[in-house]
């Protein structure tokens, strides 16, 4: 048997416990390729018009895997956590993909933590017994997959992957050791000018093409960078005790906490907030982020499923100049010359 695991959404999460899960049930995978032009110009394809873009993408890399494997990995993820569920769209990804893809057969547990705390290992372990294999088989397998999240996740609240959480365990080889990727040379860090949090979901602040290489351009700039991924649970919770009402969407809940606690700890010179076209989570979550970070600069891009880079280019530049200008003059407000949109 031979899996696909569509390069999106979920995927920049998750992948370390899938990576070993599936290992240790010893199920060959194939993963598809980092997003390109052609798999952008499938999702599209087979997108309605009001579908957001990170779906586009998923649309595009489920595309691309149907005619390459027996069956592609598409799990319901409801919930990881009591009391708090993920995006719409990505709790409906099985029915969606199933609809599009007709013909394609899906691997699509259920997953859902938000009566039970754990029950999600639960639920793949389950998912493991219905595929056939013994208890003493996926009782080890989610154990030992469960363990290489916790690594991968301790790696990212250390600041240990770089600006990028799954993408590094592939841009540095270690794809078959998932969690030991390394850190920064001595001379990248010395070489830091400035500081910029990017706030946005791991789907948009790792994927290269789409977010038109964010990350290479600002190191460019001589910018260190900070991500919502360094934040371990228990900042996040002491960081978003001032909402009068608790977010009950999880990896947004996350975002809000790494600008409250990147604003008070004066750790950044500025944010970039990257939103995804058709997001309906971030509507909300933009009205937050311009409260807290006030008065820090802002940069916030929208990205679509337009590929030219100009524009993005003399944004930046434009950004950095405000970022600069920042650093030599009195605080003002967001509502003045120190927010950008683009």
């Amino acid at each position: 048997m031979k899996v696909g695991i569509p390069r999106a959404l979920t995927y920049y999460w998750f992948y370390p416990f899938w990576h070993t899960f599936f290992a240790e049930l010893e199920i060959a995978t194939v993963l598809s390729p980092p997003t390109n032009k052609k798999i952008l110009d499938l999702g599209t394809q087979y997108a309605v018009d009001e579908t957001c873009l990170s779906m586009k993408l998923f649309l595009g890399h489920t595309a691309y895997l149907t005619d390459k494997v027996d069956f592609i990995f598409v799990p319901g993820i409801k919930s990881m956590e009591p009391k708090r569920y993920y995006c719409p769209q990505i709790i409906a990804l099985p029915e969606t993909a199933k609809a599009i893809f007709a013909k394609t057969r899906f691997l699509s547990p259920e997953i859902n933590s938000y009566k039970k705390e754990m029950q999600w290992m639960a639920d793949y372990q389950n998912f493991a017994l219905n595929l056939g294999f013994d208890f003493i088989k996926t009782t080890a397998a989610v154990e030992k997959a469960k363990n290489t999240q916790e690594l991968f996740l301790e790696k990212c609240y250390q600041g240990m992957l770089f600006e990028q959480g799954v993408e590094a365990l592939h841009l540095m080889g270690t794809d078959a050791n998932p969690i030991n990727p390394g850190n920064e040379s001595e001379n990248e860090k010395a070489e830091v000018e400035y500081k910029l949090a990017i706030l946005g979901n791991p789907y948009l602040i790792e994927d290269a093409f789409i977010n038109f290489d964010l990350i290479k351009k600002l190191k460019a700039h001589k910018i260190g960078i900070l991500i919502p991924y360094q934040m371990p649970p228990a900042l996040v919770e002491k960081h978003t005790e001032f909402l009068q009402k608790d977010l009950f969407w999880s990896y947004p809940r996350n975002i809000i906490a790494a600008a409250q606690h990147f604003k008070t700890e004066r750790q950044v010179n500025g944010f970039i907030l990257l939103n995804s076209f058709g997001c309906g989570t971030n509507a909300i979550l933009e009205p937050y982020i311009l409260q807290i970070i006030d008065p820090f600069p802002l940069l916030a891009l929208t990205l679509d499923e337009h590929t030219g880079s100009e524009g993005i280019n003399t944004r930046l530049e434009a950004f950095m100049d405000m970022v600069r200008r920042h650093q030599h003059e009195s605080c003002f407000s967001l509502n003045g010359p120190s927010a950008h949109r683009a």
